[in-house]
């Protein structure tokens, strides 16, 4: 079984990931992070560096090595739902959940945030936002990414519980 995890840049995958996989015994693996470690270089920098388009082609097929993989959960970079019919690959056979977070509170975490070339203005941000809410909303499972990280543990292992995919802790 695989659990993604998607939504905007700032909010919260990677944390809401790790947390979830202490709670539940699964490993957290974060796309940036594997595309960093395989390619020495960071997201930005591909970007920068090479392109979009280049950076979408890698992260399809980390996106294909992941798939191989079974009892993990994967927080996803912001726009890795979008490209290349990723979101279609990733609800085939996995469950994703959604942290759907509002313009504003993504603002004030990513305004000082100098690493993300795709979201460092606000008009950027809304843009995206705009672009990738259809597809984020495709998720099976939403939760409120205004809500700290612990509450929205608590939210997302409550809604895993209810579908069978994983035991709740106790």
């Amino acid at each position: 079984m695989r659990i993604f995890i998607v939504g905007m840049p700032g909010s919260g995958k990677t944390t809401l990931g790790r947390l979830l996989a202490a709670a539940t015994g699964m490993r957290a693996v974060d796309t940036d992070r594997l595309i960093t470690e395989k390619y020495g270089k960071t997201p930005s920098r591909i970007i920068t560096e090479e392109g979009e388009k280049t950076f979408r082609e890698l992260e399809r097929e980390t996106l294909d090595e992941v798939l191989k993989m079974d009892d993990l959960i994967i927080s996803t970079g912001g726009g890795f739902p979008i490209f290349g019919g990723n979101m279609d690959r990733m609800l085939e056979d996995s469950h994703v959940i959604y942290i759907k977070t509002s313009i504003d509170v993504l603002w004030k975490r990513l305004k000082h945030d100098k690493t993300r070339p795709l979201s460092n203005s606000h008009d950027k941000l809304r843009k995206l936002y705009s672009e990738r809410k259809p597809f984020y909303e495709r998720a099976g499972i939403i939760i409120d990414g205004s809500l700290d990280s612990r509450a929205n543990l608590a939210k997302a292992l409550e809604k895993v519980s209810v579908l069978g995919i994983v035991k709740k802790s106790q």
